[in-house]
């Protein structure tokens, strides 16, 4: 498999991996996941700013065009700011097992958004996958398996699957803002001007509870072990991914990343000790056979 493809099957992987990281280490600082997402950003931002440095490209992050840098800025916003944001609520809520498969059907709204604002032609391949990814959706979101040892309370189920479709929305328009910026900008570049800007995004959330922190990690070493290996799958995910859309064009690139739940439900089930019953993993299989309809050419 050529090496691209390969980038955007690892990307999956390490996403999944990110998932069930972060859904282990919320409990320990009274899920506050927005915190973790700050954590998270500020370490893979030090490490691709490091990179860029070594690399003797630190010049290149300061002569990005004014328009370009505004839609890397906004993108920021609205996909790291937002729906990773959004979507660690959801995964606290319902678990891996059920956001994962409901988020994947950012491709969807991504087509849908790209025929209305960058005149993309929606084929009758692309109608089929529509319907796929809503069925299985709906078989997602009304799967009611158990979540650890407890039941899954019904408003939690909708809050949960409510906010992942918010966060796939919020990553489709990230996407539809980074299409153009890419055009101008190396994808390195971008990458590491992103990661940081999310970094900078949430300090002021984070210094606000530093002092709460350090208590935690004082307290708690694995929690610091925990945040140190989240920002590497974060830098890792987000570079693999951007190498493979290099490689193997978009289209490719984000089929392949959508086979995450293909690594997050059994890692939910073997790591998290979630249960996953046949309509759930049928409505995984089933979205995301829908979403490679969408998007492979």
């Amino acid at each position: 498999m050529p090496i691209g493809e390969l980038a955007a099957l690892a990307s999956a992987l390490f996403w999944s991996c990110n998932t069930v990281l972060l859904r282990w280490l919320s409990p320990r600082a009274d899920h506050d996941v927005i915190l973790f997402n700050a954590l998270r950003c500020v370490v893979a931002a030090a490490l691709l700013l490091s990179a860029m440095a070594l690399l003797g490209r630190w010049p290149e992050l300061f002569d990005v065009p004014l328009a370009p840098l505004g839609l890397l800025l906004a993108s920021v916003f609205m996909g790291v700011g937002l729906g990773d944001s959004l979507y660690f609520h959801a995964v606290r809520l319902i678990g891996v097992a059920h956001a994962q498969p409901i988020s994947i059907s950012y491709p969807l709204i991504t087509t849908v958004l790209a025929a209305l604002f960058l005149g993309e032609a929606i084929t009758p391949q692309v109608l089929v996958g529509v319907v796929l990814v809503v069925f299985g959706v709906y078989l997602v979101a009304t799967a009611h398996g158990r979540h650890g040892r407890g039941g899954l309370a019904a408003g939690a189920l909708r809050k949960g699957v409510l906010l992942s479709v918010i966060a796939a929305t919020c990553w489709s328009c990230s996407a539809i803002l980074l299409r153009p910026a890419l055009e101008q900008v190396d994808v390195w570049v971008a990458s590491t001007i992103r990661l940081a800007a999310a970094a900078g995004l949430f300090q002021f959330y984070a210094a606000r509870r530093g002092r709460k922190l350090y208590g935690l990690a004082r307290r708690d070493r694995a929690l610091v072990l925990g945040v140190l290996v989240l920002g590497i799958g974060t830098a890792l995910a987000i570079s693999l991914f951007l190498m493979g859309v290099h490689h193997a064009g978009a289209a490719r690139a984000a089929t392949l990343s959508t086979a995450s739940p293909l690594f997050g439900v059994p890692l939910a089930v073997f790591v998290l000790k979630e249960q996953v019953t046949w309509r759930l993993l049928a409505g995984a299989l089933t979205t995301l056979l829908g979403v490679w309809l969408i998007v492979a050419r």
